[in-house]
């Protein structure tokens, strides 16, 4: 079960936001699960949302055309020797795949080893090392380079998607991101699909210099940052791509459009919420929830911790889906109501978005 205040909320309506910016991602939905102890007695073992598996050819199949493409799974966290973190090490690919644990783990391919080297040659392109003397990341070498080795606008698509979410577990660290090698015209081209999203849309359990949490309605969108929003952290897919003015102008435009599609006026949260005590998908939700609960009584059941293990009460998942007060808090995080947080990181995406759009166009003009 996902466990969070919003009953997995967070994680199904991101996934339909990438869904809806035509990046790769699965499929979710939501399932009341029942048992019975084989004497007919059942039990309610609570809500659940069920995603589809990356790795799945079905899902392959259907998003990149092939079932059996080279898959890796990145992360970046302590305790592993090479941080998958895209930060080009040489040629060697021993460097990027030690014995023992990598960041870039190779999920599926058909050949390890050369899978392995064109991620290499990926990274590579990506931090401009492949580009004639002279020439930077500003210039049409750099980009048609890149154009030739991955989908660039759907990785701008995702990262713009991250930045609008606020989704510091995929950008501070790519934590189980997944791209895939579809090998177009039988040679490396790398793309991008989404996952794990159960923490954003101002998810925060990291606690902020001043007292109380990080607020990640205020999350920079032109750099990615560590997790307490102090200093930015460098990420050489994001902010190579950046220094191109085309690349630049073309995430400007995709931070606002997915800032419309999830958090505008008839954005996808805005759908959610809308028909409150109308039999919607936020009802749907909330009620399953509700049964959840180990109290008897009406005000047990809206106070009480559910049975089922899930963090929040009734009460405060209702605060979630339809809240417009403050933030639903435990002792290490925070979840403002979705609401709530929609309407201040649409405005300040919009604003920093028309800013970078300006910059780009500057150096276009030029």
């Amino acid at each position: 079960a996902n466990r969070d205040g919003s009953a997995g909320l967070r994680e199904h309506t991101a996934l339909k936001l990438f869904r809806e910016l035509g990046v790769a991602a699965p499929r979710s939905t939501f399932a009341r699960v029942s048992a019975n102890d084989g004497r007919g007695a059942e039990g309610y073992l609570g809500l659940y949302l069920l995603t589809e598996r990356i790795e799945s050819s079905n899902f392959l199949k259907r998003e990149f055309g092939k079932k059996n493409p080279d898959v890796f799974k990145l992360n970046i966290f302590s305790g592993i020797k090479v941080q998958a973190d895209f930060r080009y090490k040489g040629d060697n690919v021993a460097a990027y795949f030690p014995k023992d644990r990598t960041g870039y783990q190779l999920k599926k391919a058909k050949d390890a080893g050369r899978a392995q080297r064109e991620l290499v040659h990926f990274i590579k392109v990506i931090n401009g090392k492949t580009l004639p003397a002279g020439k930077g990341f500003d210039s049409a070498e750099y980009r048609d380079a890149v154009k030739g080795v991955c989908n660039a606008d759907r990785i701008l698509k995702w990262f713009a998607g991250n930045m609008v979410l606020g989704a510091w577990d995929q950008l501070a660290t790519p934590s189980n991101a997944f791209f895939v090698n579809t090998r177009k015209s039988g040679k490396t081209f790398f793309d991008v699909a989404a996952w794990d999203y159960n923490h954003s849309s101002g998810s925060s359990p990291f606690k902020a210099r001043k007292g109380g949490f990080v607020d990640y309605a205020k999350m920079p969108v032109d750099r990615v940052m560590d997790y307490q929003l102090k200093k930015p952290v460098s990420r050489p897919l994001l902010d190579n791509l950046l220094k191109h003015p085309e690349f630049k102008l073309a995430y400007a435009k995709h931070l606002k459009s997915a800032a419309e599609k999830m958090y505008g006026n008839k954005g996808i949260v805005a759908r959610l919420v809308k028909n409150e005590g109308k039999g919607g998908r936020g009802d749907a939700i909330w009620n399953a929830i509700w049964f959840e609960s180990a109290g008897k009584g009406v005000r047990d059941v809206w106070n009480s911790k559910p049975h089922t293990g899930r963090f929040f009460t009734a009460a405060q998942t209702y605060k979630q889906i339809f809240g417009h007060g403050p933030s639903v808090y435990l002792s290490w995080e925070r979840q403002p109501p979705l609401r709530r947080y929609a309407q201040r990181r649409h405005r300040f995406v919009m604003s920093a978005a028309s800013k970078l759009a300006a910059a780009a166009r500057r150096a276009l003009r030029r």
